[in-house]
């Protein structure tokens, strides 16, 4: 019957919008819980387990990725925002190598989703996108300040850290931009780092 095919397409729809705004909610919540320790927690170090996501890179340093796979997963990601978040990656051997990423910008740019984003709203993956499991990090929030300021002399704290407690770097660090920030004092790029780590 047409009307249980109608009926049961817009029970399909309630529950598809059901789920959005649960997760949405949730994802909500915990951004202002973030966005609220960010001034306590600016530069602070901990070991956690940084969380599973996907992400993409389309932009490698100043220079963006030209090709239609990363064309289309960006349009179709970037219309779940803010379950997607604007991804960081700084990769090991330039952070230990200080004399060639200390007093400039090297690092790269793309979008990244927890794993449960990624299943509930069938986001599509494929060869371009990367897995990063859950590992054990040192997990920071750093001002990056303005744009063109950015130096690697921001993770000396953190590499501290984790030379202290007898671990060593293990991969790359990645990380989320958290928010642009207009103060005072001037303008914040305020963000979220995980560091692997492995014991010496």
């Amino acid at each position: 019957m047409r009307l249980l095919t109608a009926y049961d397409e817009r029970q399909k729809y309630f529950k598809d919008k059901l789920k959005y705004y649960t997760l949405l909610s949730k994802k909500n919540e915990e951004y202002a819980s973030t966005l609220k320790r960010i001034k306590n927690d600016l530069w602070e170090c901990i070991i956690t387990q940084r969380p599973e996501v996907y992400y993409f890179i389309n932009r490698f340093n100043d220079q963006y990725e030209d090709d239609n796979k990363i064309g289309s997963l960006f349009k179709a990601w970037i219309n779940y925002l803010p379950f997607v978040e604007f991804h960081i990656e700084l990769k090991k051997e330039l952070i230990l190598d200080r004399n060639k990423s200390n007093d400039c910008e090297v690092y790269n740019w793309g979008l990244s989703s927890k794993k449960e984003y990624i299943d509930a709203f069938t986001l599509p993956i494929n060869e371009k996108v990367e897995n990063l499991t859950s590992e054990q990090s040192v997990y920071t929030i750093i001002d990056a300040g303005e744009k063109g300021t950015f130096s690697y002399k921001l993770l000396d704290k953190a590499l501290k850290f984790i030379k202290d407690h007898e671990f060593s770097l293990s991969g790359d660090v990645t990380g989320n931009l958290l928010a642009r920030v207009h103060e005072p004092d001037g303008y914040h790029r305020y963000i979220e780092l995980w560091l692997p780590i492995k014991k010496c």
